[in-house]
């Protein structure tokens, strides 16, 4: 039972960056000054002119407000409205309302998405995750399966070697997904849980690290212990 459900939860996390690509209008670089442009046109599809207002509103991720009702800028083909900096620091998607009035009036919605390389989530992109985080999940299923034969053998040292690998790799593994998330996927809970399970099994590996050290001082003890009693026979 206990196997089926880590081999149900890797299919999940290997999964889910394909399945959660997120749907959106434009992409956007973190931490770097952007300008949204918008176009305007009246109702017989000729571009709006100065005489035109157009503002805007922008929501964060969690829907709390980040620009309400900014004034846009006219240019002699679109609407511009500049994001500093600043404003482009948190990761996700955002939803944009920007209404235009004059003799006529127009609204219009869309979202946009920022991520740490403002690059999108191509399906090669996609694949290629895919296999590194199978390969990876299939090697770390290899290092236990061998670690548990070097315990049925009682070889301590081949086992406690294979184990701290797999635990190395576990967390790599649960590291790349959540960068993965982060570059890709616009869920705050994935990577906070990612980060979770990272930390997780940090410290199970210092753990272990602990045991091991603990185990040698114990070991090298006993065997300095059984040396003296050795030369007083």
């Amino acid at each position: 039972m206990r196997n089926k459900k880590i081999i149900v939860l890797a299919l999940i996390l290997l999964v889910m960056p394909m399945v959660l690509a997120a749907d959106y209008s434009y992409l956007f670089q973190q931490d770097k000054e952007t300008n949204l442009k918008i176009f305007c046109v009246d109702n017989n599809n000729v571009l709006c002119d100065a005489t035109v207002g157009c503002n805007l509103t922008i929501l964060y991720p969690n829907n709390s407000v980040l620009v309400d009702g900014g004034v846009m800028t006219h240019n002699a083909n679109y609407f511009n409205y500049s994001l500093t900096a600043e404003q482009m620091n948190t990761i996700g998607e955002y939803s944009v309302s920007v209404a235009c009035a004059n003799s006529y009036a127009g609204f219009s919605t869309f979202t946009y998405l920022i991520t740490p390389s403002g690059e999108p989530f191509t399906p090669e992109k996609s694949y290629l995750l895919f296999g590194i985080l199978l390969s990876i999940f299939l090697f770390i299923c290899l290092l236990f399966y061998i670690s548990s034969k070097m315990a049925e053998s009682r070889d301590l040292p081949l086992t406690i070697f294979f184990s701290v690998l797999g635990y190395i790799f576990i967390i790599w593994f649960f590291h790349i997904c959540g960068v993965a998330v982060r570059e890709y996927i616009h869920a705050e809970w994935l990577i906070s849980t990612f980060s979770q399970w990272v930390i997780i099994f940090e410290v199970l590996f210092l753990g272990i690290i602990v045991y091991i050290i603990v185990h040698l001082i114990a070991s090298i003890a006993e065997s300095v212990k059984n040396e003296r009693e050795d030369k007083l026979l």
